[in-house]
């Protein structure tokens, strides 16, 4: 056998045994059809939610107190989502900074669909004053007048275990 294909059956190989450890609890459905979406989350994390709240946070879904999400459903003035990216990264990073002190870095950004609407990921790295350490990752999806933004924190020691749970509860996000 060549060298690429001994390397694709080690991947793939890779992938059957690891995936089913990384999600091995079962997931739930959140959904919430005042808003307008639905997604899955880990079975052992807790969930509130708040759909008739004046407040952006529609949704909280807890693993522990490292480490969870909130579902945010913004106003957009209808200029679209570059628009709205411009006001809210920066925003984020003064929020955080002034509440906590410390100092924000963007790790990573780009675009990406969601179940067939334009989004975007932002990954920050982010020291609170305090020294605590913690990896924010935040897929935001738009729709017509509304930017829905899953927000997604752990402690920066906890990311590589929950950044692919991360991604799945995002992956799972529908707009109905």
């Amino acid at each position: 056998m060549s060298i690429r294909i001994k390397y694709m059956v080690m991947v793939i190989l890779v992938g059957i045994i690891c995936v089913p450890f990384a999600f091995s609890s079962e997931f739930l459905m959140c959904a919430d059809t005042k808003n307008g979406y639905r997604m899955h989350y880990p079975s052992d994390w807790k969930i509130d939610q708040f759909p008739d709240s004046e407040d952006l946070v529609k949704a909280e879904i807890i693993k522990d107190d490292q480490t969870g999400l909130q579902v945010r459903v913004y106003e957009n003035t209808g200029e679209g989502l570059n628009a709205f990216l411009q006001w809210y990264v920066p925003d984020f990073d003064v929020k955080m900074r002034s509440r906590w002190g410390g100092e924000m870095k963007v790790i990573n950004q780009q675009y990406k669909m969601f179940d067939k609407h334009r989004g975007f990921v932002v990954s920050f790295d982010f020291t609170r004053k305090d020294g605590k350490h913690y990896f924010f990752k935040q897929y935001l999806v738009s729709k017509e007048s509304k930017v829905y933004v899953i927000q997604c924190g752990t402690l920066f020691d906890l990311r590589e275990e929950n950044e692919d749970i991360f991604d799945s509860i995002a992956d799972s996000f529908e707009l109905i």
